[in-house]
C-alpha cells in the first residue's frame, strides 16, 4: 500500500508543479481604458484610450494591430451558413396504436360479512362480605436493638 501512495503523491506533485508554470497570455493591447484610465494589472492607459501592457523598463508595449471599427462588425466574415433548414413544423410522429385494455369490473356479489348476534354475558359480582376477623391476640413486638 506504501508504494501506490507514494505514487499518487508523486503525480499530484509533477501535476501541481506543472500547473504552477503556466502563465495566462498578456497580449501587448487589446483592451480600452475604463473609467478614470482603469486598466487589468500590468497594464497602463494610453494617449490611445487603449490599455498598454508595461515592459520591463516601466514603458508601455506598442500596439501593432488597430482596433477593429464598427465598420469591421458590420461585415459578416464567417463562412457560408451550411446548417440544413429546421424541419420542426413537420410531425413526423405516428399515433399510439395501442389498444385500451378491455378491462371490466368482475361480476360478483359482495360477500355478506353481518355483525354476529352475541349478547353481553350475564356476569354478576359475587356477594361476598368482608371477612368477620378479629385482630390477633399478640403483643406488638419490641423493635429495640
Amino acid at each position: 500500500m506504501r508504494p501506490m501512495r507514494l505514487g499518487i503523491v508523486g503525480i499530484l506533485a509533477a501535476l501541481l508543479g506543472a500547473a504552477g508554470c503556466y502563465e495566462a497570455p498578456k497580449p501587448a493591447c487589446q483592451f480600452l481604458c475604463g473609467a478614470g484610465d482603469a486598466c487589468p494589472t500590468g497594464y497602463g492607459c494610453g494617449d490611445d484610450n487603449r490599455c498598454h501592457r508595461i515592459e520591463g523598463d516601466g514603458s508601455l508595449a506598442a500596439c501593432t494591430e488597430p482596433l477593429p471599427t464598427e465598420d469591421d462588425a458590420a461585415t459578416i466574415d464567417a463562412s457560408t451558413i451550411d446548417a440544413t433548414p429546421i424541419d420542426a413544423s413537420d410531425i413526423d410522429a405516428t399515433p399510439i396504436d395501442a389498444e385500451v385494455p378491455d378491462a371490466e369490473v368482475p361480476d360478483a356479489e359482495v360477500p355478506d360479512a353481518e355483525v354476529p348476534d352475541a349478547e353481553v354475558p350475564d356476569a354478576e359480582v359475587p356477594d361476598a362480605e368482608v371477612p368477620d376477623a378479629a385482630p390477633p391476640d399478640a403483643e406488638a413486638p419490641d423493635a429495640a436493638i
